[in-house]
């Protein structure tokens, strides 16, 4: 017994326990998050505060010295959740909590972590409801030609006060009594996209996290170009005439005219002749149609902005000549004067271009202005009778009249026959 004692008294000695006859304290091992203990634990946040918005809940924070701050841990909890949990780390002095149910309350701590991952004092906990609130502008129209706008908002029955601005700083705006609107607003000055703020606050107090919406001020319609591509050849109905007007913005309304009341539509899409769509170069290929006669007209093209802005009317640096056959005329029964003579009459070309009627002749059906012979050619517009000399007795002859125009182009009409009295 007295060796196992001495043996176990060795050992002892050896791991320096039992080694000498002063009295030891024992251990102690401190927590460097406890300041009581000597540990060195980083402060909570100053002015937690959150802020309710759409769906949201803006988190925002101050903090004296972020030397020795890492990042910052922002926990959440509700009703149901069990407790804190931890949402996010941010090195930023805010957080947006988002995707969240309106109408439910959540709360939220928010602490600091310094360089070694640990944890100091949690500040909070703050509460908010995200809940609905909106501001819209002209009804959420895209555009508007206009700075004068109206604005509507949206706001739970709690809410009290608003406080509006085209400045996401609110910068010299004020806190009013809360109305749903229409409110006469006026957007900042040029064209572009323009913004309006508000933010609501309810009796307590508790202001929301602004609200915005936008819209694009354009006030100024204009074209650069109206061009046409005939190159000044003589058009004819089945031609096609590419028309371009070139105004710099898409998603309007563009078209030519080249004589009155003729309205040709132009596109931005791709489709119609147009090359490039959404460039603000509006283009068709216009099909010439019955009815489109035009000499030397000129070619003016206008154009209606999506904010529908007119711009001021332009002109083609060059015309269009646009022809089409003229109209035939009408034969009337003829007229047998004697064995060897016709009269024979037709009525008046209205054709403004006109430049004769040839009267052509054949033994045969079928008269062409290849086949026939050419009796007469009469420039005159009203002379609508021509008498027919030399003709055999008894015989059949057939009859074609077709009116020129200055273009040389011809329309022929239905032949007529004629049978001489017997010799």
């Amino acid at each position: 017994m007295k060796i196992a004692l001495s043996l176990a008294s060795g050992l002892l000695a050896l791991a320096g326990l039992v080694s000498c006859d002063k009295q030891h304290a024992p251990p102690v091992f401190l927590n460097p998050g406890d300041p009581d203990g000597g540990g060195s634990a980083l402060p909570a946040p100053d002015s937690l505060v959150a802020v309710p918005g759409n769906r949201s809940v803006t988190l925002s924070w101050r903090y004296g010295d972020l030397s020795a701050v890492d990042h910052f841990l922002v926990y959440r909890s509700h009703i149901g959740s069990g407790g804190p949990r931890r949402l996010a780390a941010t090195t930023d002095l805010s957080y947006v909590d988002e995707g969240l149910v309106n109408g439910i309350e959540f709360s939220y701590l928010v602490g600091a972590v310094d360089e070694r991952g640990i944890e100091g004092h949690r500040a909070g906990p703050v509460s908010a409801v995200p809940r609905s609130y909106s501001i819209t502008i002209n009804g959420g129209e895209a555009y508007t030609n206009s700075r004068s706008v109206v604005l509507t908002l949206s706001a739970f029955a709690d809410i009290v006060e608003m406080i509006l601005s085209n400045d996401e700083t609110f910068q010299g705006a004020e806190w009013q009594p809360f109305s749903e609107g229409p409110i006469d607003w006026t957007l900042t000055a040029g064209d572009g996209m323009k913004y309006s703020y508000a933010r609501f606050r309810d009796g307590g107090g508790l202001a929301t996290a602004p609200v915005s919406d936008s819209i694009i001020l354009d006030t100024y319609a204009h074209i650069d170009e109206v061009t046409e591509d005939t190159g000044g050849e003589v058009m004819l109905v089945g031609d096609i005439i590419h028309f371009t007007v070139v105004a710099g913005e898409p998603g309007g309304t563009a078209r030519v005219a080249f004589r009155d009341q003729h309205f040709i539509f132009l596109w931005d899409d791709g489709t119609g002749g147009d090359v490039q769509p959404d460039d603000g170069v509006y283009e068709v290929d216009y099909v010439v149609q019955s009815g489109d006669e035009v000499f030397d007209a000129l070619v003016v093209g206008a154009f209606t902005d999506v904010a529908m802005n007119q711009a001021t009317p332009v002109a083609a640096s060059s015309r269009i000549t646009i022809n089409e056959p003229p109209h035939g005329v009408e034969f009337a029964p003829p007229f047998v004067v004697g064995p060897d003579t016709v009269r024979l009459f037709w009525s008046e070309s209205g054709d403004v271009d006109f430049a004769s009627y040839n009267l052509y002749m054949g033994p045969e059906p079928g008269v062409t202005e290849e086949n026939g012979e050419l009796i007469v050619s009469i420039t005159d517009v009203g002379a609508t009778s021509y008498t027919v000399r030399s003709l055999i007795p008894a015989t059949t002859y057939y009859f074609r009249l077709f009116v020129y125009d200055t273009y040389g182009l011809s329309t022929g009409n239905e032949e007529v026959a004629v049978t001489t009295s017997g010799g």
